[in-house]
Order: C-alpha cells, then sequence, then structure tokens
C-alpha cells in the first residue's frame, strides 16, 4: 500500500526556494517523485532536502533524467562536493535515499 506524500512537506520545499523563484518547480517535482518514484521527503533543513526512495531507477535513461531534475533543482548537490552527473546517475540506481542541497 503506498503512503500519500507528505504534501505539508512538499509544500515546505517549496517555500525554501521560493526566493530563488524554484518554490513551484521544488514542490510539483517532489510530488513527481513521489508518483514515479515512491519518493517520501523526510526532512528538510533549509537549503537541504532528504527524501527515502521505494522504487529506484531501473534503466540508464531514467537514472540518468533524474540525475539531470536534481542537479537543476538542486544543483549543490553535485557542484560542491564535484559529483560527476553520470556518477550521480549511477548512484540513483542503488541508493535509497537522496540527500539534495541547493543554495539560493
Amino acid at each position: 500500500m503506498r503512503r500519500p506524500c507528505r504534501n505539508a512537506l512538499a509544500e515546505d520545499i517549496g517555500a525554501s526556494h521560493r526566493e530563488a523563484g524554484l518554490g513551484g518547480r521544488c514542490a510539483a517535482a517532489a510530488r513527481r517523485w513521489h508518483e514515479r518514484w515512491g519518493a517520501e521527503p523526510v526532512a528538510l533543513w533549509g537549503t537541504m532536502m532528504q527524501f527515502t526512495v521505494s522504487h529506484r531507477p531501473a534503466t540508464p535513461d531514467d537514472a540518468w533524467m533524474l540525475a539531470r531534475e536534481h542537479d537543476i533543482l538542486a544543483a549543490n548537490t553535485l557542484s560542491n562536493p564535484g559529483i560527476p552527473l553520470r556518477d550521480h546517475a549511477r548512484a540513483l540506481t542503488i541508493l535509497d535515499r537522496w540527500f539534495l542541497h541547493s543554495r539560493p
């Protein structure tokens, strides 16, 4: 049985990025990730978000597209530690938690 998305936290994600003009896109992405990947937002620390995931990307194309979304909406996830997009996409096929970081 699928649990409902934690809409209040998804809206908080949007609110935390409103100053950067990404608020609605972040909340929409959180809802889309819930529908497609079973992603549940479990924590929000200002500029960082954590999700648990029940369905990982099964194909390289799906992983690449998801990694691109993470990079677009939370660019500091990859840029600060210097993680190549390809490595992030590969990691998404084995991880059941996502940590995203985006500084406005």
